[in-house]
């Protein structure tokens, strides 16, 4: 007798569902050619290197509008109704918010509705003098392209919900994503073994730590993570259920030899590299993300099917667990470890960058300052004494509630509770196998994009973001289709003509301005591009200024949002046309961004002596709205010292010297040029060992031994100052007096050095070679002896010892 399989009549079969069509199928091509693009663009957005370039945000926004037009118009054409798509209130109400931001508003209302947006445009308006609306975002370039990438996913939501109306077209689409996230999973194992750092082993990754095409690990876990799930759906719909009432080798026949068993197997592989390859990337919040993913899977799954298969899944990730286990473990441990400092705390600079964050979000509460202009805005609020250019919260609520204020949070936070309850409601009530546990699958897909985004910026990715979009229109597709069905193929309810109609004007209107929009900047950074390698100068040759001011005016007038251009152009200006047409320029690259540093300094510095604290005013602010500040102290204090405020000018070099040490050794040439006193460069050093070893250091270049002298050996006069020891600062001066001979100075700087860090073992090794030079030989004895306890595999320190021990034994 054959091998029986037994299921509730409510269980959805493993063979693929026959679809029964209510009448004739009519299927528009302009349907089937957008259906295409849609596999077109889940299969390009994260091959193309996670669509983190230009070229690729704006291939995936124009062919996400053309596929929108061709499916509302196929399905118009065919006569197939319009689903409603649940949630589109919050999201065009969001997509308002930004258009909002990004259109220019009289001043005085900017004074209400933002008052820190109308503090950052205040010093040059004042300067302008004129009547000019503003905008609520401080870079409204930013804000656009924002409106834009978000909006194509807003529009990608939309289509996947109106595409995968039948049970055929879902089943295809579920295969080639989660095939697809298998192989790239598949490249990423074996790029991380043996591309050394390059993106598909051909392209250098500024990381060095590429996962599969992103050059982002933390992106590229975010990704695998919401494909996951439904991985462990198909691989669990696709199991065999065998009677128990059989005999062991009945149930082992027709596991194997059921329909779908292959197909089991198949995605039960799948599932393995997934996950796999989040635990080989190392990256730390993937890693507890993808095991919070399956355990969240397991009890949604448990929830609402008493046999899902529990067994199965179990002991697929107990497989993981064991393929990592053959790798090692070590590399993840030490990756967690390193997230700790040795006294328990977080050693991640995360917590800190959020509090920051705080700052802004209560300065720019209601509306914020403009989606995408986190990079802008930051410099202001950062306390981390770093040079690390922040342009992301790594924390996207966060981010949200500093670029979009809540207004635009509350609005996210309304369409995720109303596609999630809505998805978990039709869960409840299906009973359909394969919609309650694909559905599962996407519902927790999404919500392991929520986790991780607590540290990290994954949307901001482009692909990220776009299958994010993706899952949440696959979510509502897939726990409304009815696999089976003799009138309606889906529960949702039919839409309106009117939205129908109102939603294929509006993906006209979005193809249109970002195909304006982005070929305008891809062909500003062309012209842009032939002219960037000239060095301007007074004597470069007129016909090439004529050539690189079109370039720029072309550019700045394809890419009219963007500052650059104009600041390029008052840069040729001041060889071409003077300062006044330069401050012009200059000017207005400034309005158009105004936390843009460099901008504001070089408005400050082509104002005329008569307008002296205005220009302080803005030197200032381009100080402080600065993204890398030890490029602008620079010249901030340098024309503070040709404005004649010296003392101003002390302050400010002390100031980033506190912040930054090792900036001594850059500030060098001012304070040469200007004729510091050694009384005045005191003042300037800060009671910071490194400002002093820095300064010193330079001293010796020049030539400037007894000088050298002096700052390097009263850098450890601070030393009790520092949170932390360093064996480097004594090392340095030990090395210094005995370059000049001067050793009985380099023993007492080795004697003060012991007696602050013992456990340092050249310092013993180099007192120990001192001993043994005056035929000390017990002290010299002790001193290697400690030396080789400290550092046993030092080879010298050993063969030291011996000798001396001889000398001792044999009375030499």
């Amino acid at each position: 007798m054959p091998a029986m399989t037994s299921r509730s009549s409510n269980e959805h079969v493993a063979v693929a569902p026959r679809i029964v069509s209510p009448g004739p199928k009519v299927d528009s091509r302009m349907v089937s050619t957008s259906f295409w693009l849609l596999l077109f663009l889940l299969a390009f957005s994260p091959l193309a290197f996670g669509t983190s370039e230009h070229w690729s945000i704006m291939t995936v926004e124009l062919v996400v509008c053309g596929s929108l037009f061709l499916c509302l118009m196929g399905l118009r054409l065919s006569g197939k109704v319009f689903y409603r798509v649940p949630g589109l209130v919050p999201l065009f109400s969001l997509l308002l918010v930004m258009v909002l931001q990004a259109v220019p508003i009289p001043a005085e209302l900017l004074k209400i509705l933002s008052p820190m947006s109308w503090e950052a445009y205040r010093p040059v308006y004042e300067l302008i003098g004129s009547n000019e609306w503003l905008s609520v975002s401080v870079n409204q370039k930013a804000t656009i392209q924002e409106l834009l990438r978000i909006g194509s996913y807003v529009l990608f939501y939309i289509l996947t919900i109106q595409l995968l109306r039948t049970g055929e077209r879902l089943k295809k689409v579920l295969s080639f994503v989660v095939i697809l996230a298998g192989i790239i999973a598949l490249i990423a194992i074996l790029q991380q073994f043996s591309s050394g750092g390059k993106l598909y082993w051909f392209r250098p990754s500024p990381g060095g730590n590429p996962g599969g095409p992103w050059v982002n690990i933390n992106q590229y876990s975010a990704y695998i993570e919401m494909i996951c799930p439904l991985a462990i759906g198909l691989f669990l719909f696709y199991r065999s259920s065998v009677a128990r009432e059989h005999s062991f080798r009945q149930r082992f026949v027709a596991f194997f030899t059921s329909p779908g068993s292959n197909l089991y197997f198949f995605y039960g592989i799948i599932f393995l590299l997934l996950c796999s390859s989040v635990f080989i990337s190392l990256c730390r919040g993937g890693i507890i993300t993808i095991l919070l993913s399956c355990v969240l899977f397991a009890l949604l799954a448990s929830i609402r099917l008493r046999k899902f298969g529990k067994a199965s899944f179990w002991i697929a990730f107990c497989l993981v667990l064991l393929f990592i286990t053959s790798l090692g473990w070590q590399p993840i441990v030490d990756e967690f470890s390193y997230a700790l400092s040795p006294s328990g705390g977080i050693r991640d600079g995360r917590v800190q960058l959020w509090s920051d964050t705080l700052g802004m979000i209560r300065d720019y509460l209601l509306l914020g300052s403009g989606f995408g202009t986190y990079v802008d805005v930051y410099p202001s609020y950062k306390t981390i004494a770093s040079n690390l250019i922040f342009d992301h919260a790594h924390n996207d609520y966060l981010e949200l509630l500093s670029d979009g204020g809540v207004i635009s949070f509350l609005l996210v936070a309304w369409f995720l509770l109303a596609l999630l309850l809505h998805a978990w409601r039709k869960i409840r009530v299906r009973q359909d196998r394969f919609a309650v546990l694909l559905g599962v699958g996407a519902f927790t897909g999404i919500c392991a994009a929520l986790m991780h985004i607590v540290v990290d910026f994954n949307l901001h990715n482009g692909a990220v973001g776009l299958y994010f979009a993706f899952l949440c229109g696959l979510l509502v597709a897939i726990v409304n289709t009815r696999y089976n069905y003799q009138q309606r193929a889906s529960l949702l309810e039919s839409g309106s003509r009117w939205l129908h109609r109102g939603i294929i004007v509006f993906a006209i209107a979005f193809f249109i301005n970002t195909a304006a929009l982005q070929v305008g900047v891809l062909l500003a950074g062309a012209m842009y591009g032939e002219v960037k390698h000239y060095y301007l100068s007074s004597h470069l040759d007129p016909d090439i200024q004529d050539e690189i001011a079109g370039a720029l005016d072309r550019a700045a007038a394809y890419d009219p949002f963007d500052g650059r251009y104009l600041y390029y152009r008052g840069n040729l200006a001041l060889f071409r046309e003077g300062r006044e047409r330069a401050y012009d320029y200059y000017l207005q690259a400034a309005g158009r961004q105004p936390m843009e540093g460099v901008f504001l300094q070089r408005v400050g510095m082509m104002m005329p002596v008569e307008r002296q604290a205005q220009a302080s005013e803005l030197m200032s602010e381009g100080y402080r709205r600065a993204l890398n500040k030890d490029k602008m102290v620079l010249g901030w204090a340098e024309w503070l010292l040709v404005s004649g405020q010296r003392d101003e000018a002390k302050e400010l070099l002390r100031g980033r010297l506190i912040t930054d040490p090792s900036q001594a050794a850059q500030m060098l040439p001012i304070l040469q040029v200007h004729r510091f006193s050694r009384q005045e460069i005191l003042e300037v050093l800060p009671a910071r060992v490194e400002s002093w070893i820095g300064y010193g250091d330079l001293l010796e270049k020049m030539g400037e031994i007894e000088e050298a002298e002096f700052f390097r050996s009263q850098a450890l006069e601070f030393v009790g100052e520092e949170e932390q020891m360093r064996p480097g600062w004594f090392v340095q001066l030990i090395i210094f007096y005995r370059r000049h001979d001067q050793h009985d100075k380099a023993l007492t700087v080795i004697r003060q050095a012991i007696d602050l860090i013992p456990d340092y073992a050249p310092f013993h090794g180099w007192l120990g070679d001192y001993y043994l030079q005056e035929k000390i030989l017990y002290r010299a004895r002790e001193e290697y002896q400690q030396a080789v306890i400290l550092d046993p595999e030092n080879v010298s320190y050993r063969r030291k010892l011996k000798r001396v021990e001889l000398d001792i034994e044999f009375g030499n």
